[in-house]
C-alpha cells in the first residue's frame, strides 16, 4: 500500500475478482513509514477506503495488540496512530483462545459469534460448542486477572451461564488444576 504498484497490483485484483471481503494485513506492513504515526496511517486509510468504495467491498484488516505492562494482561486494542480508533465500522479482539470480544464500540448491531477456531473452509471458522466457548472465556479471564476466581465471581463474567462454567469446568478438568496451579486463587 505504501508503493503506487503495490495500490495497483491490489486494484486490479479487486477489479478481475469483485470480491465481496477484502481480508488484508497486518496494517504495520502496509504502511510507508511508521503506523504510528497520523500521516502515515491516513495514507493507508485513504487506500483501503478508495478500494472499498470503488469496489463496494467489506474490509476485514489484522491490526496487532501491544504487550502486556509488567506482566499484566495484553490490551485488546491494537497499536496504532489514534486515527485507527474512529476508522473502523467494529472492532473486534480474538484472544488466543479463539474468543471474540469487542474493543471498540460497534456503530450498529451486529450477530458475532463468540469464538472462533482453526481449521474449516477458512484458516478459522465459528466455533458453535457452547462449553468450549465459555472455556475459552473461563481461560481469558484468568489470563486477564492474574488468578483463578471463584465459580461465584466466574458467574458474573458477562455471556456465560453458570451450567455452561461448571460444564467447561468439568469437560477441562486438568486444565483447571492447571491453571489453579500457575495462578492460584479461590478454586471453590
Amino acid at each position: 500500500m505504501n508503493r503506487p504498484a503495490d495500490l495497483g497490483w491490489l486494484q486490479e485484483r479487486c477489479a478481475l475478482r469483485r470480491p465481496d471481503l477484502l481480508a488484508i494485513g497486518p496494517v504495520y506492513k502496509m504502511a510507508g513509514g511508521n503506523p504510528n504515526e497520523g500521516p502515515t496511517a491516513k495514507a493507508v486509510q485513504d487506500a483501503l477506503d478508495r478500494l472499498r468504495t470503488t469496489f463496494d467491498l467489506a474490509i476485514l484488516l489484522e491490526m496487532h495488540t501491544g504487550h502486556g505492562v509488567s506482566s499484566g494482561a495484553r490490551p485488546t486494542r491494537p497499536v496504532g496512530a489514534s486515527e485507527w480508533l474512529r476508522w473502523f465500522e467494529f472492532g473486534l479482539h480474538l484472544s488466543e483462545t479463539g474468543t471474540l470480544t469487542h474493543w471498540r464500540g460497534a456503530r450498529d448491531e451486529r450477530d458475532w459469534p463468540a469464538a472462533l477456531k482453526r481449521g474449516g473452509e477458512w484458516p478459522w471458522t465459528v466455533d458453535g460448542r457452547v462449553t468450549e466457548q465459555a472455556w475459552s472465556r473461563i481461560v481469558d479471564h484468568v489470563v486477564a486477572t492474574r488468578r483463578v476466581s471463584s465459580l461465584r465471581d466466574l458467574e458474573k463474567t458477562p455471556g456465560i451461564s453458570k451450567s455452561a462454567i461448571q460444564r467447561a469446568i468439568a469437560a477441562h478438568r486438568v486444565d483447571w488444576q492447571d491453571l489453579q496451579d500457575v495462578f492460584g486463587g479461590d478454586p471453590s
